[in-house]
């Protein structure tokens, strides 16, 4: 206690005190190796034989060095600050947090759980179409990053999509986020409502409202929630605040409304019973009317534009460097691309002046932009 206080931390949560604690324990473990517990070598002069001997003497604790007490005081402080900050995670849920975001969060916490999930066959294709869409963006617009050996993801984009009769929900683990820069994490928000958007075009009925939470290995770090119909409204929340998501998990657990089982041929008038059919005689008498095509309710949503990407690195034909990010397309031909450096210049580059990989990777995003 006397150590938080001392800290400026005595209104801290028990997690937070115990993590602290432990690491100061590690600290001084280390600072004892580097001290009194270092090795004390004593050169000695052997009178029988005039040669130097050199004479170690180490301290030991059940036979483990001081410094083997480090690494292993290190691996202890570390599992208790795992546990600590779970059982915080725990008691925070328990406090409020709905159990069907538990249940998301808990599905894309690794791989071995799946790649995408849904709590309903329509929320299931959403989500494998909203995380495809989403890597894609990040291979080809930020590029790829390089992953830890210890990812629990594989480098996946591991989604979930919880639909309810008026919302849905998208969670994504995005690897490596951590190791993107501010201008690469705000333009995969934008794009990620987007896609969202575009990912549940043809639910039935269509959502009111959706929610993006964009995560790392642990932490939340957008909260995208998006106001559908007209006047649509998207509003962004950057931080680790997740009660913006409970609403969209505290509704009932309804499965969408599926779509009548009739042919795409097959005039929904045609579905009578027969008691209900005419008689030969007064079909013949009443020409019955030609069926008109029926509009389609459904908005069409227009294709999310890719553009603009952030700063990145760009290679010419002849192996120049080229820092900029790539604004628009010009229209006609040839494919020309408007590009913008830091200092605010904008300039165009005919795409065939760039390198093979680069002249792949705009190709691409000329053909996802509208």
């Amino acid at each position: 206690m006397a150590l938080m206080s001392a800290l400026g931390l005595q209104n801290a949560t028990p997690a937070a005190s115990t993590i602290v604690s432990s690491w100061f324990g590690v600290l001084g473990v280390y600072l004892y190796a580097r001290t009194i517990g270092k090795t004390k070598r004593e050169v000695l002069l052997d009178p029988k034989t005039g040669q130097e001997v050199v004479l170690a003497k180490r301290h030991t604790l059940f036979f483990i060095p001081a410094k083997g007490w480090v690494y292993l005081s290190g691996i202890i402080a570390a599992f208790v600050s795992v546990g600590a900050f779970s059982d915080a995670e725990s008691a925070t849920s328990s406090s409020g947090k709905p159990a069907a975001l538990k249940e998301a969060e808990t599905a894309i916490s690794s791989r071995s759980n799946g790649i995408n999930h849904g709590n309903t066959p329509q929320a299931l294709e959403a989500a494998t179409k909203f995380g495809k869409a989403l890597q894609t963006f990040r291979e080809v617009a930020i590029g790829k990053t390089k992953q830890s050996a210890f990812s629990l993801s594989d480098g996946e984009f591991l989604t979930h999509c919880h639909a309810t009769p008026r919302s849905i929900a998208f969670l994504v683990h995005v690897p490596s986020l951590r190791k993107f820069s501010k201008d690469a994490k705000d333009a995969l928000a934008e794009v990620a409502g987007g896609l969202a958007v575009g990912a549940v075009q043809a639910m039935t009925p269509p959502p009111t409202r959706i929610a993006v939470g964009i995560r790392g290995a642990v932490l939340y770090d957008r909260i995208i929630v998006i106001e559908t119909g007209e006047g649509q409204a998207t509003q962004t929340y950057p931080g680790t605040d997740d009660e913006r998501l409970y609403p969209f998990y505290t509704q009932i657990d309804e499965p969408q409304a599926q779509p009548n089982s009739v042919k795409a041929d097959q005039p929904k008038e045609a579905s009578t019973t027969s008691s209900q059919q005419p008689d030969a005689t007064s079909s013949a008498a009443t020409p019955s009317a030609p069926p008109t095509e029926k509009p389609d309710p459904s908005p069409k949503t227009p294709k999310a534009s890719l553009l603009p990407i952030p700063e990145r690195d760009w290679t010419s034909s002849d192996g120049r460097p080229l820092r900029a990010s790539l604004q628009r397309f010009l229209p006609g031909e040839p494919l020309t691309g408007e590009f913008k450096r830091s200092d605010g210049s904008l300039f165009t580059v005919p795409v065939e002046r760039f390198s093979t990989a680069d002249k792949q990777t705009l190709r691409e995003l000329a053909g996802a932009s509208p």
